[in-house]
């Protein structure tokens, strides 16, 4: 006998149990699939109808149940297959003809619907209506809703209590906007049955329509519980709860959702929602990228868009924005944000054109219009400034806040109205700081000492303690000369806020106005022990101890303070940029350097010791200093001017336009508009004139009168040698701005076009304003020569009575003697240029022309061969070594000589060189 393990003995035995268990029918799977679907159980009704099949194929009945079950599940693709073949085996149950149709409406096969019910009449009057309801949805869903109306109401002739019958007249009232209509009967009809999907489903979207969104998230909620495999409703839950700012519970539906379909575009949009919400960024824009890549999705577009503005990205933010811009209503507050990048970005024309077509009426439109405008006006744009403004003003006409910001903006703009509009701001807001302060400001520049006054006592009047109108009172007075009331409102300021320095320094400025200097000087150090980090005090004890004649003795208090405050800084500043002065060099730059807390610094700390470093002649230890100081703070555009600004000094272009290359490829600097002028600025100075042009051109599409702009457009157009352009550029740039070196600049576009009596009134009026500019006069000089050879000999000679060792000066003043006649001392002061220059090739022509002028032609023929040796590419010292060969009857080597010029140096020297007989 062979025994069998206990596990084989199991397994046969289980497999002799199933064979002899007998097969149920098909009416018996049939019967267990009813009653499956009756549980919930929708998967054993599948099986079970799936092994009906697999028997007898040509079931009909299963058929049709299976497609209800399928229909069930959410499968409509499979339900209208079955359906199909159970039509097709001639399963003319009305049933079927219902059942495929409302599978259809659902697929929107809306022609289907029509088709397969129009002709068919029911014998049951509930089921004769279901199919002329049916009929009407579809034909509501093709906007053909007179039709629809009309089997809707035959409908309700049939029975107008029918819950399909109600259904339909609900729907044309939604149709038509009579929503509460539509609600009303919706209620009588969920009062009657609760289990009717449709009539949750159309709920929820009349509430949702209507912005009753918590209401529909709940009439949602009922419809899923009717049919829980529904995802489409769910995600309808989510948004209307989002849109109803439940932002939890919308969480938790998403996350629900999110475990059927991680990809699904409509969860990921609304889980994108909400990570917006909860402003993570990164994850919002993650998520509706992730939509944007499966589809053209405005929603993502927009959330992606705002993204990128929260975390900084601001040329993708515009673009994303930008693109859905045109099909959003001019109310949607994407416009808002688009403005703002704009603003930033530095797209005017684009930003006009923004704000253009923002419906201005509601209270943030006018914070958008007064902030956009305040940026205008910092940036020198009142007028457009004032536009905008006028515009907040309008959207919102009782906000004081807006009206002031509107009467200082004219007032800077010399519209005298403003006060006007300053006097509405006080009318609606008496005690508003901005306005009172703005509008006494304004009469006193009037010299109007009453007005401001009676503005300061009505404010008084209403906040007999606050600060701020005690301080502008006692100021009034000091402009009156009324010093003992001024003294009672500071003292009363300091009484009432005894740690606010700013009454104490107002106190200190009086007494320092009458000259009680010690007193000042008490009222400084109390302030200082107060606040060791107010500058103020210090700037009023430097000027006190020069005065007094006591600098030492501020800078034993500077000691003092530091031994005090280890780390304060500005005792540290002052007393460094005295020692700098003083030449004790390492001590001035010990004080600074002992402090290494970058990133709490001041920028007068970086200023003050990087311009230490360029008066000691320490350029390596600058660009040490910068590039920790840009590592701590990387975003700031301060430091970066200052450096530039030294590197300039020291000539160092390259290293500048490399500074600023760097700059421009982080996103905050991209639309820095100054930072991009200095580009073309130093495109300019390395030589890299087209693409400096290129720059220059496109800035002036920003800000055409920018000074600087100007200014370099005009220099680029001297170097293309278009004098008149340059001319036009330089006057513009000079007029808004009187800067030297576009003053020398202008001075040589009219010089180059022979305009010398214009170049010597522009200088001669530019010296009225600075009359000890050295630059000016020296060019003034120079033009002198030809015209005012007299003046031209006072400038020099005033010149070297000042420094005998100014060789420039002997020069060019031997030159104009030359010029004048008066060889003797021309050749006096030639000699003394050449003795402090030997080597000069400039020097060494004139003294040679000199020579050469008084018949001492072998000395100036090796002084002009020494000079166009040192300098063989210099016209003028060939022409006059030429000339100096030709006086030595040398004529074969002054021809050689000339044949070496183009045709125009030939032909503008050719006078020059018959000039010596």
């Amino acid at each position: 006998m062979v025994l069998f393990p206990i596990k084989w003995f199991t397994i046969i035995t289980l497999i002799t149990l199933f064979s002899c268990s007998p097969s149920k029918t098909n009416s018996e799977l049939i019967a267990d699939a009813n009653k499956f679907i009756a549980q919930g159980d929708n998967k054993s009704a599948v099986i079970n109808l799936k092994n009906v099949l697999k028997n007898t194929p040509n079931d009909g009945d299963a058929r049709l149940l299976l497609g209800k079950v399928y229909a069930l599940e959410g499968n409509l693709l499979g339900a209208q297959k079955e359906y199909n073949k159970a039509l097709e085996l001639n399963i003319e149950s009305s049933e079927l003809y219902l059942l495929m149709a409302k599978n259809n409406l659902a697929l929107s096969k809306f022609d289907e619907v029509i088709s397969l019910l129009k002709e068919k009449q029911f014998s049951l009057p509930e089921n004769q209506i279901r199919s002329l309801i049916y009929i009407g949805q579809a034909l509501l869903a093709q906007e053909n809703a007179t039709e629809a109306e009309a089997y809707f109401n035959e409908a309700s002739k049939i029975d107008p209590k029918s819950k399909y019958s109600m259904l339909g007249q609900a729907l044309i009232n939604a149709h038509h906007d009579d929503n509460a209509q539509a609600l009303n009967i919706l209620a009588a009809l969920i009062a009657t049955d609760k289990t009717m999907p449709e009539s949750w489903l159309l709920k929820g979207s009349i509430e949702s329509k209507i912005n009753e969104f918590l209401a529909a998230a709940d009439s949602f909620a009922e419809y899923v519980k009717l049919k829980p495999n529904s995802f489409n409703v769910k995600s309808l839950i989510a948004h209307n709860l989002i849109r109803a700012e439940k932002f939890a519970l919308a969480q938790k539906v998403v996350d629900e959702l999110l475990t059927v379909s991680k990809n699904h575009p409509t969860v990921n949009i609304l889980a994108a929602q909400l990570a917006l919400v909860n402003k993570d960024y990164s994850q919002a824009k993650e998520l509706s990228n992730k939509v944007l890549t499966q589809t053209n999705n405005g929603l993502a577009q927009m959330i992606s868009g705002l993204s990128d503005y929260y975390l900084g990205n601001n040329e993708q933010a515009y673009y994303s924005l930008n693109a859905i811009s045109d099909a959003l209503p001019k109310h949607h507050k994407i416009h808002h944000v688009l403005a703002v990048l704009q603003l930033k970005l530095g797209y005017n024309d684009e930003l006009q054109s923004t704000l253009e077509n923002i419906n201005g009426d509601d209270i943030e439109s006018a914070n958008l219009f007064a902030n956009i405008g305040a940026n205008l006006a910092r940036q020198g744009d009142i007028a457009g400034a004032n536009q905008l403004i006028n515009r907040a003003v309008n959207a919102s006409p009782d906000d004081a806040k807006l009206k002031t910001q509107q009467g200082i903006l004219k007032i800077i703009n010399t519209d005298n109205s403003g006060e006007l509009d300053l006097k509405a701001a006080i009318a609606i807001e008496p005690s508003l700081k901005e306005a009172n302060v703005a509008l006494a400001l304004a009469y006193l520049k009037q010299n109007e000492i009453m007005k401001a006054a009676e503005i300061a006592d009505a404010w008084l009047a209403i906040q007999p303690d606050n600060v701020d109108a005690l301080l502008l009172r006692g100021n009034i007075a000091m402009k009156a000369s009324d010093n003992n009331l001024a003294r009672v409102n500071f003292k009363k300021a300091n009484n009432n806020e005894p740690k606010n320095v700013t009454p104490l320094f107002n106190l200190a400025v009086l007494n320092y106005e009458e000259k009680k200097h010690q007193n000042a000087v008490k009222i400084l150090d109390e302030i200082i022990a107060i606040n060791p980090e107010y500058y103020p005090a210090y700037r009023l004890l430097i000027s006190i101890a020069t005065i007094e004649n006591k600098e030492d003795e501020l800078k034993s208090k500077l000691y003092s303070t530091i031994k005090e405050t280890p780390q304060s800084v500005w005792p540290r500043i002052i007393l460094s940029r005295k020692l700098n002065i003083e030449q004790n060099h390492i001590e001035a730059n010990k004080l600074l350097e002992a402090l290494n807390n970058l990133d709490t610094l001041p920028i007068a700390y970086l200023e003050t010791l990087s311009n230490n470093y360029y008066s000691q002649g320490k350029y390596q230890q600058i660009d040490t200093l910068f590039t920790s100081w840009l590592k701590v703070h990387p975003t700031s555009i301060q430091p970066i001017m200052l450096y530039l600004n030294l590197l300039d000094k020291q000539q160092k272009h390259q290293q500048a336009l490399d500074v600023i290359i760097q700059a421009l490829t982080k996103e905050k600097f991209q639309s820095n508009f100054r930072l991009r002028t200095l580009e073309s600025y130093f495109l300019l100075l390395t030589g890299q004139f087209e693409q400096a042009k290129s720059k220059a051109i496109e800035l002036s599409k920003i800000q055409e009168n920018d000074t600087l702009v100007l200014r370099i457009r005009g220099q680029l157009a001297l170097i293309a040698k278009d004098f008149l352009t340059a001319e036009q550029f330089l006057s513009k740039s000079y007029e808004a701005s009187n800067n030297i070196q576009t003053a020398l600049f202008l001075a040589t576009a009219y010089r180059a076009q022979d305009k010398n009596k214009e170049a010597i009134e522009f200088l001669e009026s530019a010296l009225l304003t600075s009359p000890k500019n050295s630059a000016y006069q020296r060019f003034l000089a120079e033009i002198y020569v030809t015209e005012a050879p007299k003046k031209a000999i006072d400038y020099y000679q005033n010149r070297i009575n000042t420094n005998s060792s100014d060789v420039v000066s002997l020069n060019n003043l031997a030159w104009t003697l030359y010029m004048s006649g008066d060889m003797t001392n021309a050749h006096k002061f030639a000699l003394q240029a050449q003795q402090l220059a030997p080597n000069n090739s400039r020097i060494l022509d004139t003294l040679g022309v000199i020579l050469l002028k008084n018949n001492d032609v072998a000395k100036s023929l090796s002084v002009l061969k020494k000079a166009h040796q040192l300098d063989s590419k210099d016209t003028e010292i060939l022409i006059h070594l030429a000339q100096a060969y030709k006086a030595n009857n040398n004529i074969e080597k002054a021809n050689e000589l000339i044949a070496n010029l183009n045709d125009t140096d030939k032909q503008k020297w050719q006078e020059e060189i018959n000039k010596i007989q």
